[in-house]
Protein backbone atom coordinates (compact mmCIF):
# COMPACT_ATOMS: atom_id res chain seq x y z
CA UNK A 1 0.00 0.00 0.00
CA UNK A 2 2.63 2.51 0.92
CA UNK A 3 4.64 1.63 -2.66
CA UNK A 4 1.12 2.64 -3.75
CA UNK A 5 0.82 5.73 -1.97
CA UNK A 6 4.77 6.79 -3.67
CA UNK A 7 3.72 5.81 -7.41
CA UNK A 8 0.61 8.15 -7.15
CA UNK A 9 2.61 10.97 -5.53
CA UNK A 10 5.35 10.20 -7.98
CA UNK A 11 2.86 10.08 -10.69
CA UNK A 12 1.03 13.41 -9.83
CA UNK A 13 4.26 15.61 -9.76
CA UNK A 14 5.57 14.25 -12.90
CA UNK A 15 1.79 15.19 -14.82
CA UNK A 16 0.70 17.80 -12.64
CA UNK A 17 -2.44 16.30 -11.62
CA UNK A 18 -4.26 16.14 -8.90
CA UNK A 19 -6.36 12.57 -8.05
CA UNK A 20 -9.34 11.86 -5.89
CA UNK A 21 -10.22 8.39 -4.09
CA UNK A 22 -13.90 7.37 -5.21
CA UNK A 23 -15.97 4.90 -4.55
CA UNK A 24 -15.21 1.37 -4.36
CA UNK A 25 -11.38 2.94 -3.71
CA UNK A 26 -11.62 3.84 -7.76
CA UNK A 27 -8.78 6.83 -7.71
CA UNK A 28 -9.66 9.23 -10.59
CA UNK A 29 -6.61 11.70 -12.18
CA UNK A 30 -7.83 15.33 -12.97
CA UNK A 31 -5.82 18.86 -13.68
CA UNK A 32 -7.69 19.94 -10.35
CA UNK A 33 -10.07 18.72 -8.33
CA UNK A 34 -13.10 20.54 -7.75
CA UNK A 35 -14.87 23.41 -9.42
CA UNK A 36 -15.25 27.07 -8.87
CA UNK A 37 -19.13 27.82 -8.34
CA UNK A 38 -18.04 31.57 -6.51
CA UNK A 39 -19.21 30.31 -3.43
CA UNK A 40 -18.48 32.90 -0.47
CA UNK A 41 -17.40 32.14 3.50
CA UNK A 42 -18.36 35.40 4.99
CA UNK A 43 -17.73 36.35 8.38
CA UNK A 44 -21.33 37.01 10.26
CA UNK A 45 -22.97 36.16 7.26
CA UNK A 46 -22.75 32.78 6.58
CA UNK A 47 -19.33 31.74 9.37
CA UNK A 48 -19.62 32.32 13.08
CA UNK A 49 -15.88 31.13 13.46
CA UNK A 50 -12.66 31.36 12.16
CA UNK A 51 -9.28 29.66 12.92
CA UNK A 52 -5.91 30.64 10.96
CA UNK A 53 -3.21 28.48 11.41
CA UNK A 54 0.29 28.54 9.11
CA UNK A 55 3.90 27.04 9.19
CA UNK A 56 6.43 28.12 7.55
CA UNK A 57 8.57 24.98 8.42
CA UNK A 58 8.85 23.76 5.02
CA UNK A 59 8.96 27.34 3.10
CA UNK A 60 12.04 27.57 1.03
CA UNK A 61 12.81 30.33 -1.59
CA UNK A 62 16.17 29.32 -3.24
CA UNK A 63 16.99 26.19 -5.04
CA UNK A 64 20.25 24.59 -6.68
CA UNK A 65 19.45 22.11 -9.77
CA UNK A 66 21.89 19.30 -11.62
CA UNK A 67 21.00 18.12 -14.46
CA UNK A 68 22.90 16.07 -17.23
CA UNK A 69 26.23 17.41 -19.28
CA UNK A 70 27.18 19.25 -16.25
CA UNK A 71 24.13 21.92 -16.55
CA UNK A 72 23.73 23.97 -13.66
CA UNK A 73 20.73 25.97 -13.03
CA UNK A 74 19.91 28.43 -9.32
CA UNK A 75 16.31 29.41 -9.17
CA UNK A 76 15.20 32.08 -6.32
CA UNK A 77 11.95 32.71 -5.82
CA UNK A 78 9.75 36.53 -5.97
CA UNK A 79 8.63 35.39 -2.16
CA UNK A 80 12.42 36.21 -0.74
CA UNK A 81 12.04 39.27 -0.36
CA UNK A 82 8.93 38.52 1.97
CA UNK A 83 10.72 35.40 3.82
CA UNK A 84 14.13 35.81 3.14
CA UNK A 85 16.48 33.52 2.03
CA UNK A 86 15.64 29.69 2.61
CA UNK A 87 17.63 27.21 0.83
CA UNK A 88 15.82 23.48 -0.24
CA UNK A 89 17.36 20.41 -0.74
CA UNK A 90 19.19 20.26 -4.29
CA UNK A 91 17.61 19.08 -6.91
CA UNK A 92 19.38 16.40 -9.44
CA UNK A 93 17.93 15.08 -12.29
CA UNK A 94 19.92 13.68 -15.24
CA UNK A 95 17.42 13.85 -17.69
CA UNK A 96 17.19 17.44 -18.06
CA UNK A 97 19.79 19.25 -20.30
CA UNK A 98 17.83 22.35 -21.19
CA UNK A 99 18.13 25.41 -18.55
CA UNK A 100 14.99 26.25 -19.26
CA UNK A 101 13.11 22.89 -18.63
CA UNK A 102 15.05 22.83 -15.75
CA UNK A 103 14.30 25.54 -14.05
CA UNK A 104 10.72 24.64 -14.88
CA UNK A 105 10.78 21.89 -12.94
CA UNK A 106 12.84 24.10 -10.25
CA UNK A 107 10.01 26.19 -10.45
CA UNK A 108 7.56 23.21 -9.34
CA UNK A 109 10.17 21.67 -6.76
CA UNK A 110 10.28 24.80 -4.30
CA UNK A 111 7.20 25.21 -1.72
CA UNK A 112 8.05 29.20 -1.90
CA UNK A 113 4.69 29.68 0.22
CA UNK A 114 3.56 29.21 3.96
CA UNK A 115 1.26 26.40 4.87
CA UNK A 116 -1.71 27.35 5.78
CA UNK A 117 -5.12 26.06 6.77
CA UNK A 118 -8.11 28.24 8.29
CA UNK A 119 -11.02 26.34 10.18
CA UNK A 120 -14.27 27.83 9.93
CA UNK A 121 -17.83 26.92 11.53
CA UNK A 122 -20.55 27.45 9.52
CA UNK A 123 -23.92 29.50 10.44
CA UNK A 124 -26.60 28.36 7.77
CA UNK A 125 -24.52 26.08 6.25
CA UNK A 126 -24.46 25.06 2.37
CA UNK A 127 -26.04 22.65 0.69
CA UNK A 128 -23.93 19.55 1.00
CA UNK A 129 -23.04 19.77 -3.05
CA UNK A 130 -19.75 21.62 -1.81
CA UNK A 131 -16.84 19.25 -2.79
CA UNK A 132 -13.24 18.69 -1.31
CA UNK A 133 -10.98 20.68 -4.10
CA UNK A 134 -13.58 23.40 -4.63
CA UNK A 135 -12.37 26.55 -4.90
CA UNK A 136 -14.44 28.86 -2.67
CA UNK A 137 -14.23 32.85 -1.50
CA UNK A 138 -13.53 33.33 2.05
CA UNK A 139 -14.25 36.91 3.06
CA UNK A 140 -13.48 37.82 7.24
CA UNK A 141 -12.91 41.66 7.73
CA UNK A 142 -11.61 41.58 11.40
CA UNK A 143 -8.04 40.03 10.00
CA UNK A 144 -8.09 41.96 6.31
CA UNK A 145 -9.36 38.77 4.45
CA UNK A 146 -10.63 38.44 1.65
CA UNK A 147 -9.25 35.56 -1.01
CA UNK A 148 -10.02 32.97 -3.16
CA UNK A 149 -9.09 29.04 -1.59
CA UNK A 150 -10.00 26.14 -1.47
CA UNK A 151 -11.77 22.98 0.37
CA UNK A 152 -9.45 20.48 1.77
CA UNK A 153 -12.03 18.98 4.48
CA UNK A 154 -15.62 19.32 5.23
CA UNK A 155 -18.05 18.16 7.94
CA UNK A 156 -21.44 17.40 6.33
CA UNK A 157 -24.26 17.35 9.13
CA UNK A 158 -28.43 16.61 8.74
CA UNK A 159 -30.18 19.97 10.10
CA UNK A 160 -33.93 20.39 9.56
CA UNK A 161 -33.95 16.93 8.02
CA UNK A 162 -31.32 18.55 4.95
CA UNK A 163 -27.43 17.53 4.77
CA UNK A 164 -25.51 20.70 5.19
CA UNK A 165 -21.87 21.35 5.49
CA UNK A 166 -21.08 22.41 9.03
CA UNK A 167 -17.56 22.57 9.29
CA UNK A 168 -14.72 23.04 6.76
CA UNK A 169 -10.93 23.64 6.65
CA UNK A 170 -9.79 25.64 3.75
CA UNK A 171 -6.15 26.59 2.59
CA UNK A 172 -3.66 25.34 0.53
CA UNK A 173 -2.22 22.25 3.27
CA UNK A 174 -4.53 19.99 5.58
CA UNK A 175 -2.74 20.05 9.15
CA UNK A 176 -1.00 16.50 9.11
CA UNK A 177 -1.57 14.07 11.86
CA UNK A 178 0.61 11.77 13.38
CA UNK A 179 -0.42 8.89 11.87
CA UNK A 180 0.35 10.95 8.03
CA UNK A 181 3.84 11.53 9.23
CA UNK A 182 4.68 7.98 9.97
CA UNK A 183 3.31 6.96 6.70
CA UNK A 184 5.59 9.30 4.72
CA UNK A 185 8.44 7.98 7.02
CA UNK A 186 7.68 4.45 6.27
CA UNK A 187 6.94 4.82 2.40
CA UNK A 188 10.89 7.33 2.48
CA UNK A 189 12.40 4.13 4.10
CA UNK A 190 10.87 1.17 1.47
CA UNK A 191 12.01 3.79 -1.30
CA UNK A 192 15.49 4.28 0.07
CA UNK A 193 15.50 0.64 0.87
CA UNK A 194 14.33 -0.47 -2.74
CA UNK A 195 17.35 2.45 -4.09
CA UNK A 196 19.88 0.95 -2.16
CA UNK A 197 18.86 -2.76 -3.17
CA UNK A 198 19.04 -1.72 -6.76
CA UNK A 199 22.14 0.21 -6.46
CA UNK A 200 23.70 -3.11 -5.21
CA UNK A 201 22.25 -5.40 -7.33
CA UNK A 202 23.78 -2.71 -10.30
CA UNK A 203 27.36 -3.02 -8.63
Amino acid sequence: ANNIIAMIRTFCEVYQCEFEIRDNNVIHFTAQVGGDNGKQYRYKYNVNNVIRKSSVANLRTFIRGYGGNGLYVEYTSPNASRFGMREAEPFQDERYTQADSLLEALQRELQDYPEVSIDIDTVDGFGADTEVGERVWLIYEPMGIEFQTRILEQTISLRNDKLVVTKVTLGNTVPRKASDILTEQKVEIDNNRVEYRSRFEQT
